[in-house]
């Protein structure tokens, strides 16, 4: 029960702190609303400052970046998962796998980089895909009609085979007609080596090959650009979107669950995700909202536990005459 005090405030009955009127909640809860905006801006806005793309994450919709079948990996790229996308400005910004085997740069546990980008010759509002760089083609070859695969020179040599453009072997990188590279890949769900033959002759005599990268996804049996010398020519550059720079493991599950795709997900817990995606974003629901609750009851409670320990300090640091002057007569006291 609550009285008010001189002065028109209010105290509660059992001289504990004073109530907040309606008015002084009502501004509580829009000053916390607005730290959180602003907390929410700060962070897009170090995300956008960082990648330079917007948005700065993308949603994967479909498995033909995963390991396995049917589980989800941390540090690989899932279905659900959200990742973060950085710009690309030139084809030096990204390592292609023939260069990562070569020095052990790795992401999202396979070879080079993984870039977002939209098909070529794909028509507006075409999803964009995310996959592995496998290499970059240069066109037109600095030596020839052929192309140069200048990466090749980091490759390991047992690795790799190619044709000139005179259809001859050769352990060249440039004037080149096809190249065969081993590659390390997930296509049935575990770990195997398979020999992957681009043939860049179609592309070249139809007029259509253009310098970029030929891509694949780790979970995919072929590259992307289909047969020899068929399908979209090579990625060039102002195709990509960016390049793939950290997840958030996932969480994307939610926007696909509430938006399906072609790729994924017909409701809750689609087997089109991973079984154990699905578990720890469940998880994750109910520890975060259950985790905010205890961070700010814990909070609250070491405030009162310091307010208490303040209030004991001041009494014992009062002066003991205090108590003296105060039973003490003064000189003008009646008494």
């Amino acid at each position: 029960m609550a009285r008010r005090e001189e002065g028109g405030e209010e105290a509660s009955s059992d001289g504990g702190e004073p109530e907040l009127s309606r008015k002084e909640v009502t501004l509580l809860l829009i000053r916390d609303v607005g730290i959180a905006g602003i907390l929410v801006a700060i962070v897009f806005g170090t995300m956008f400052a960082y990648t330079q793309v917007w948005p700065p994450v993308v949603v994967v919709e479909s498995g033909s970046m995963q390991h396995s079948n049917s589980r989800g990996y941390l540090g690989v790229i899932d279905t659900g998962d959200l990742v973060l996308v950085q710009a690309v400005h030139s084809s030096s910004e990204v390592v292609t796998y023939i260069e990562g085997r070569g020095s052990g740069y790795e992401t999202y546990a396979n070879y080079g980089d993984v870039i977002v980008f939209h098909p070529p010759n794909s028509t507006p509002g075409t999803t964009p895909i995310i996959h592995r760089a496998l290499l970059y083609a240069e066109y037109p070859s600095a030596s020839g009609p052929g192309v140069d695969i200048l990466g090749l020179a980091r490759f390991p040599g047992s690795e790799w085979s190619a044709t000139g453009w005179d259809n001859r072997a050769t352990t060249q990188t440039v004037n080149l007609r096809s190249v065969t590279i081993l590659v390390q890949e997930w296509p049935g769900g575990s770990l195997q080596f398979t020999g992957q033959t681009i043939n860049f002759t179609g592309w070249i005599t139809s007029g259509t090959m253009k310098a970029g990268f030929i891509t694949k996804g780790d979970h995919n049996s072929g590259w992307d650009n289909g047969y020899s010398g068929g399908g979209p020519p090579p990625v060039p550059v102002t195709e990509i979107i960016g390049k793939a720079r950290g997840e958030l493991p996932w969480f994307g599950l939610i926007k696909l669950t509430v938006s399906p795709t072609a790729g994924c997900c017909d409701g809750w817990g689609d087997g089109t995700a991973p079984r154990n995606s699905w578990d720890s974003l469940a998880t994750s629901l109910v520890l975060i909202p259950v985790g905010i609750f205890l961070a700010d009851y814990g909070f609250a409670y070491a405030e009162r536990l310091w307010k208490a320990y303040r209030g004991k300090t001041r009494g014992a640091v009062e002066p003991p005459e205090t108590a003296e002057e105060e039973l003490s007569p003064k000189p003008d006291d009646p008494r």
